[in-house]
């Protein structure tokens, strides 16, 4: 109960805080687009795709289980932002052009 209630508290002061009013979009954006096409990743992405796959395939129960799906998650909808900041960017060029 009073994990719980810190925990809420913690977000609470997070959400108020000037912490996330300096994020740049576009910056992130950029690194995003940058990065869909680079072999590292690439690599980066299939490796721990791996691990976590042979991690679930062990057998893992409840909370666990659910972490490393929430992991996997994740990781592929990276990969999917990577791969429309790209596809926003050349289309983008597509116009300046």
């Amino acid at each position: 109960m009073i994990r719980t209630f810190l925990t809420k508290l913690i977000f609470r002061l997070l959400e108020d805080k000037a912490f996330y009013k300096n994020l740049d979009s576009a910056k992130i954006e950029m690194w995003l687009s940058e990065q869909h096409g680079s072999p590292g990743f690439q690599e980066y992405f299939r490796r721990r795709n791996l691990q976590i796959l042979k991690t679930i395939g062990l057998g893992m129960e409840g909370k666990d289980y659910w972490i490393m799906v929430g992991q996997r998650y994740e990781l592929i909808r990276m990969a999917d932002q990577m791969k429309k900041s790209f596809e926003k960017l050349e289309k983008e060029k597509g116009r300046k052009k």
